[in-house]
């Protein structure tokens, strides 16, 4: 029991870690190929897990993806966190800019449960796009009794106040719809969500990927309304 054990709290450990992969872990790829194999490791680790205030989301030869289990958790991430200066408005234009990014990769539910296809790489034009076009949406509906719209006003009406970009300032910042997508993306890579995989030919625009992270994520874990919300305005 004590073998399995330590093998379940360094599983955790690995899990933990955003940038280990089983492809490049070596530790990883064992106690993973172990830990799927035995009934008896998946119930040490989920009760490790459990005290920590954990839970497994997936588990794949990707590697363990783990989830804080409450709100409360010592392990969860909330907006207020990220930035501390960030005004109200600023927090849920923020959370709108992780919800637009998420659209472009992933526009229908199909492709979230579908692990077999991969989302194709997006540009921060397109982002940015997404994001104008969804607070523009937002903002000439007239229908105030529309929960979603609503709860998302004032995230939504500070977009829409917004420049598409500030010259010569390259940088995340709020202060321009480009640069709450920067602030965005930057948050999504620090947190293994996203991957920048840099430009593919020399002057073309910086592309980014979705991990298989941001796809459990998403189908686990994000408000399926809001998020559908969000889409139905990347399409509109």
């Amino acid at each position: 029991m004590d073998n399995q054990n330590s093998a379940a709290a360094r599983l955790i450990y690995r899990a933990l870690n955003l940038s280990a992969t089983p492809a490049n872990d070596v530790e990883y790829r064992e106690l993973l190929a172990r830990y799927r194999a035995s009934p008896e490791l998946q119930q040490v680790l989920a009760q490790i897990a459990e005290g920590m205030e954990l839970m497994v989301l997936d588990v794949s030869e990707r590697g363990l993806i783990i989830a804080p289990a409450r709100k409360e958790s010592r392990f969860s991430i909330r907006l207020g966190d990220l930035r501390k200066n960030l005004s109200e408005d600023q927090r849920v234009a923020l959370a709108l800019s992780f919800l637009a990014i998420c659209a472009v990769f992933y526009p229908t539910t199909a492709l979230i449960e579908d692990d077999s296809r991969f989302p194709m790489p997006a540009t921060l034009t397109m982002f940015r796009d997404t994001l104008t076009g969804l607070s523009g949406r937002m903002n000439a509906l007239e229908d105030s009794d529309n929960y979603s719209r609503e709860e998302l006003r004032p995230g939504w009406s500070y977009i829409h106040s917004l420049p598409t970009s500030i010259p010569q300032a390259d940088r995340a910042s709020p202060n321009s719809i480009e640069g709450l997508v920067r602030m965005a993306l930057n948050y999504l890579i620090e947190y293994g969500l996203v991957n920048n995989v840099g430009a593919q030919d020399e002057g073309e625009a910086v592309e980014y990927t979705a991990t298989h992270r941001l796809r459990i994520q998403l189908r686990e874990r994000t408000l399926p309304r809001l998020f559908d919300y969000v889409r139905s305005g990347k399409t509109a």
